[in-house]
């Protein structure tokens, strides 16, 4: 049978994807939380012993942290004639210097390389060292190694126990060969293409490090994490005891906190003595206990404490639907999955879209001063939430929000994906995955029965997308063959199916079923024999749809549509 909304089969993209998309959601999931696709795997570092065998030496040289790491650069730092390392991590550090300490009486030297007849930097240069008593050192230089990496352009060379060199060429990138009696070994040197080698300034070790940034100093654990969106985040329907909260046409803050926390208790009696204030902004408070959460909700405990300590908000107990659609929006705009602690605070704005987060205590004049924000829009929005004024080279182009939807519809929360896509607008119209999951939503909505809706859906896919293949063969199907006779247009089915059929050449089978059916309904029963026919040799080796392509030749040579 057709991919349709009605009967779905494996032609139906959204279905056919269905596995794929959540498995790509879940990977994400595991990204966003912090983890590895290596397992969390402590890094490595192999000694060659020179006998064909590497022997690790990870713990005794002190690389091994379980940091992640992704991309290691070499580099002289210190200039004391061995190599240390940057390595830049998946995880913090993000950025960690390994300085190497080794103690060896083995010789070395270094060269940096300039061109003059080829590129300046010489990328592609290839030098060879011939050591006095025998021996060769070959290295190419190269711009960038490893993954997302580049060491230094300075070529390091390790010589051993040899003390002398006997000569160095230079193979530079399209030119000839530059041979150089050797100098010196245990020293730094620049040559230019066709020169000689200039032994080259050499820094004390105790000031390698005069040009690095401080170090950072983190936050006070308990400090105020303070962060006012500079754009707002729609949010699915909040409900706390059937109550929508996105629905009261005013501000309102959502205040986490919990019975045992001291911090809790200071911040909810700062909001007490700052309630006229809040009041007169027209703003609302709701602070709901994480004491009981996911635990079966009963008697309002939250309630009671707030009430004994004066509080003149009414609260309630937590749902853990809730907390954990306010989670899902915090972490989607700092781009990772976060916790929240106690007390976090939510600032919604009159149209329930997510404003300000608060990870932390927050003074009531704070969130004053970002309800008086509330007001702005598009780069002026942007612009205050900043944490410090700068001029933009390119604005960032706003955040991704499809995967909310998409977790609603994988929850079976069909109506709540609605009301969020209806209020995200065009924040999601933009996204190359918008035509595909409003497809899905259209399908669900026909299944349940809400035609008019899903018709709207699938015609809003075809305004952006007119070629969606899917949005036309379910738009066909639906016209062609809805169980309701009422529903049914047969020439308009026809339009929307040829085109289906003609961006696919006619050789996909379920949607010539639909072509088929089309023609049946406008009474064209020959042209609807005639591309089943056809559908019926494509769909050789597909037993559910061959099976359903043959019930209908039989209703279309009787001169019968869908029933």
């Amino acid at each position: 049978m057709s991919s349709s909304p009605l009967e779905p089969t494996a032609a139906n993209q959204i279905e056919a994807d269905r596995a794929f998309l959540e498995s790509h959601r879940r990977i994400g999931d595991l990204i966003d939380q912090g983890n590895s696709f290596s397992g969390s795997e402590r890094n490595c570092l192999f000694m060659n012993t020179r006998d064909g065998r590497f022997a690790t030496v990870s713990a005794v040289t002190g690389i091994d942290f379980p940091d992640d790491a992704r991309s290691p650069g070499l580099v002289d730092w210190d200039h004391d004639g061995d190599l240390d390392l940057w390595v830049s991590n998946r995880t913090a550090p993000m950025l960690r210097f390994l300085r190497n300490d080794s103690q060896t009486k083995n010789h070395w030297i270094a060269l940096k390389l300039t061109g003059k007849d080829c590129n300046r930097d010489a990328i592609g240069a290839r030098v060879t060292i011939r050591l006095k008593g025998g021996g060769l050192v070959m290295r190419t230089l190269k711009a960038g190694e490893g993954f997302l990496a580049q060491s230094s352009k300075w070529l390091h060379f390790g010589l051993g126990d040899a003390a002398a060199i006997e000569t160095i060429s230079v193979q530079w990138p399209g030119g000839r060969p530059q041979i150089l009696k050797g100098p010196a070994t245990n020293a730094r040197y620049e040559l230019l293409q066709g020169g000689e080698p200039v032994l080259a300034q050499k820094r004390s070790p105790a000031t390698a490090f005069d040009s690095c940034a401080d170090p950072l100093i983190l936050p006070d654990g308990n400090e105020e994490k303070h962060r006012l969106l500079g754009i707002r985040v729609p949010l699915p329907p909040l409900r706390i005891e059937g109550i929508d909260l996105t629905t009261k046409g005013k501000p309102l803050l959502i205040n986490l906190w919990a019975s045992w926390c001291a911090d809790c208790t200071t911040e909810l009696s700062e909001f007490k003595k700052a309630a006229a204030a809040f009041q007169k902004a027209d703003l609302g408070i709701l602070p709901l206990s994480m004491d009981k959460l996911g635990s079966t909700p009963g008697t309002n405990d939250a309630g009671a404490f707030l009430k004994s300590l004066g509080i003149p908000f009414q609260g309630t107990d937590a749902q853990a639907e809730v907390v954990d659609q306010l989670r899902a929006a915090a972490s989607l705009m700092a781009g990772r999955q976060i916790e929240l602690p106690v007390p976090t605070s939510f600032l919604l704005d009159r149209n329930g879209a997510l404003a300000a987060v608060y990870l932390g205590p927050v003074k009531p004049e704070q969130i004053l001063q970002d309800v008086q924000l509330l007001k702005l829009e598009g780069d002026a929005l942007h612009d205050a939430s900043l944490p410090f004024r700068g001029r933009w080279f390119s604005r960032p182009r706003g955040i991704d929000l499809i995967a909310v939807p998409r977790d609603l519809m994988y929850a079976g929360q069909l109506a709540d994906a609605v009301t969020f896509v209806e209020r995200a607008g065009s924040l999601l119209e933009e996204h190359k995955d918008y035509p595909d999951l409003m497809l899905w939503i259209g399908d669900e909505l026909m299944k349940a029965g809400k035609t008019a809706p899903a018709i709207a859906v699938y015609e809003k896919i075809l305004s952006i997308q007119k070629d969606h293949i899917g949005a036309m063969n379910n738009l066909a199907w639906h016209l062609a063959a809805h169980p309701d006779k009422s529903e049914r247009n047969g020439k308009r089915a026809v339009s929307w199916a040829e085109k289906a059929a003609t961006a696919t050449g006619y050789k996909n089978p379920a949607l010539l079923d639909t072509l088929a059916a089309a023609y049946a309904q406008s009474g064209e029963f020959g042209k609807a024999v005639q591309t089943l026919e056809l559908a019926e040799k494509l769909a050789a080796g597909d037993a559910p749809l061959l099976k359903g392509i043959r019930k209908n030749l039989k209703l279309y040579r009787a001169g019968l549509a869908q029933p």
